[in-house]
């Protein structure tokens, strides 16, 4: 069996951001000064992806195949924003006006290895996979700040030109094996393990105004590597369908800052449970009960400690010293008829990865990074519906309320942030007949 794709597009797009700022003294009262700022990025796309691969059925029992998957994409933007900075009293002190041009080139290659073998007609089988992926960014920026004082007057010699070149690379590797033993009793064994290697070699160069710009400068490493192995036993018992697993997890990764000669090291190793209980009472009346923990580690990009700028005073920053987020999850549901699914959920998520923005005040400085935030608390309801219309036409419907509550330190103050949240949606599918 031989098979394979491709997919391309073009992307073009406009955003306005209105961004306003109020800096504040020490004691995080007195106002000094209030920036407000306009940015219009405007950024365009090409991307494409192949895909190819084989399976070979070396018997009935055994099958090996291999997969390739290709993306490429390049990304162009222009950004141009315009910053007044006032004193606490709204005067105007002084004006940046910024031009940015920036180009990004991503290619990443993934390949996969696999093989298969059944042993009996009772579904006892064992498999394996060999993954390696390849991600190779080519980043390129520029920024242009022109500086004009409360008259609008321009001093060339203040312009700023910062051009910089970030370029970034990662390779993992990974082995797994399954297996699946059902038992003649009804239980049904699943267990396996699994090896990855991550490493990434993350660079960036800035010039400012021809010199070498030493503070932004840096050169970050990061290696990672997981080991797994997990269980789990499942069985039905009459009207009951019962599972329980467990997964062991460690985790040793290390990153150092060449610039700046500093680095970190990691070693941790967690459980993960999860269980679930199914009932089916009738033909119409289904009821599940599950629980979970989980872990959601940082992407690669957030650990990255270089400095992405949108402006001379606003820019985004990696953070090396995130940590993973762990979830403890409860879900409650009832279907009706098969069509009719509503959900009740409960998630209760430490240190969890969360956006924020922070000031350096002297500077009029803003950035954005990623960070652990103490918890976050969720309570969720859904409802999903299957609803067929016409004999031709079915339209699958979605609502979910949920409530989030944030807790933990900003700044080194106590916050607290609550709120609820309702999204809906729906699918419609059409047959159009004679197999369409």
């Amino acid at each position: 069996n031989v098979f394979g794709g491709y997919n391309g597009g073009t992307f073009e797009g406009y955003n306005k951001l209105l961004i306003n700022r109020n800096l504040y003294a020490a004691d995080k009262v007195t106002l000094l000064r209030t920036v407000d700022q306009v940015s219009r990025p405007h950024f365009e796309g090409v991307y494409h992806g192949v895909k190819a691969g084989m399976d070979y059925y070396f018997s009935k029992k055994d099958v090996a195949g291999f997969v390739v998957n290709g993306n490429f994409s390049t990304n162009d933007e222009d950004p141009y924003s315009n910053t007044n900075i006032r004193d606490a009293d709204g005067t105007l002190k002084s004006r940046l006006e910024s031009f940015g041009d920036n180009s990004r080139k991503s290619s990443n290659i993934t390949t996969n290895f696999n093989y298969k073998h059944t042993f009996d007609s009772t579904g006892r089988e064992i498999s394996a996979d060999l993954d390696y992926a390849y991600y190779n960014n080519k980043n390129r920026t520029s920024l242009f700040t022109k500086s004009f004082d409360n008259n609008n007057n321009h001093d060339p010699s203040d312009d700023v030109l910062m051009p910089g070149n970030i370029p970034s690379k990662i390779d993992i590797y990974s082995a797994k094996i399954d297996y699946v033993h059902p038992f003649k009793s009804g239980m049904r064994l699943e267990a396996g393990a699994k090896t990855s290697f991550v490493k990434t070699d993350n660079k960036v160069n800035y010039l400012r105004n021809g010199v070498d710009a030493v503070d932004r400068n840096n050169h970050f490493i990061y290696d990672e590597n997981i080991n797994a192995a997990y269980a789990i036993l499942s069985r039905s018992i009459k009207k009951w369908e019962l599972t329980a697993g467990l997964r062991l997890e460690n985790t040793i990764a290390k990153g150092h800052q060449i610039s700046n000669d500093s680095s970190f090291k990691r070693n941790y190793t967690n459980l993960f449970p999860n269980v679930g209980a199914g009932y089916n009472m009738n033909e119409k009346n289904q009821f599940n009960l599950s629980y979970s923990r989980r872990i959601a580690r940082p992407d690669y990009d957030d650990l990255n400690p270089f400095i992405f700028f949108l402006d001379s005073l606003t820019y985004g920053q990696g953070n090396p010293y995130l940590q993973p987020q762990f979830t403890n999850n409860i879900e409650f549901s009832h279907t009706y008829n098969r069509f009719l699914t509503t959900t009740i959920n409960y998630t209760n998520t430490s240190d969890i990865i969360t956006q924020l923005l922070k000031q350096d005040t002297e500077k009029n400085i803003t950035f954005q990074t990623q960070d652990n935030f103490s918890s976050m608390k969720q309570w969720g309801i859904s409802v999903m519906a299957n609803v067929p219309v016409t004999k031709w036409w079915s339209a699958n419907i979605y609502t979910n309320v949920f409530n989030n509550n944030y807790q933990g330190l900003y700044n080194n103050d106590p916050i607290e942030v609550k709120f609820t949240s309702f999204l809906a949606n729906v699918t419609n599918s059409f047959t159009l007949g004679k197999g369409w």
